[in-house]
């Protein structure tokens, strides 16, 4: 299977700002990161998760529109632009002017890239749970993001999707809380290779 890792350069080369109305000169790796990027321990950069899958079998990529449902059942369709620390959300995002959460529909599985190999990883969503995002307008602007709110990854996940974050599964209620969902457990690792027996 071929690997596919894109540096910030080549991301911007092959894919384009993934702002919409930005110029690729004015990206920087720092501020690729404090957009919700994630920076691989070999310096690569790309959205984390990268993808999840809904019980029709549709997949949803990052750096495209998806859409999303705030807590009233109004509907949205924003471009996924990276990631929010779920441990700094009400600080960071949540006090924003104009920001709001929202969810998606239920889905069935996230994937992720390991950070070691850059291996498209794909693991389970717990039953009848929903990612959550928050959305917040980009300042100066007429158009809003959308980042996936994400929480540290348990040791189980970690070692499975290879990854420090994953995302936060879960619902919103009416009123706008969040109701957090606990992640599955990864299956095991494969038992190592033996060699063969004469």
């Amino acid at each position: 299977m071929i690997q596919v890792l894109y540096s910030w350069h080549t991301l911007l080369r092959d894919k384009g700002s993934p702002w919409p109305g930005e110029s690729r000169s004015r990206h920087r790796v720092s501020s690729a990161v404090a957009m919700g990027w994630h920076c691989s321990r070999n310096g690569l950069i790309f959205f984390m998760p990268n993808l999840f899958r809904t019980p029709d079998g549709k997949i949803w990529k990052a750096n495209s529109r998806i859409p999303l449902w705030l807590a009233d059942g109004t509907t949205l369709e924003e471009h996924w632009a990276g990631s929010a620390k779920h441990e700094t959300l009400d600080e960071k995002w949540r006090s924003r002017a104009g920001s709001q959460i929202a969810q998606t529909e239920i889905v069935t599985a996230i994937a992720s890239r390991a950070d070691d190999t850059g291996e498209m990883i794909w693991g389970d969503a717990p039953p009848d749970t929903r990612l959550l995002f928050v959305v917040v307008p980009e300042r100066g602007k007429n158009y809003s993001l959308a980042r996936m709110v994400t929480t540290a990854a348990t040791k189980a996940q970690e070692a499975h999707f290879r990854h420090d974050r994953s995302a936060l599964f879960g619902h919103l209620e009416s009123n706008g809380r969040i109701v957090i969902a606990p992640p599955l457990e990864p299956p095991p690792p494969p038992p190592p290779a033996q060699g063969e027996l004469f």
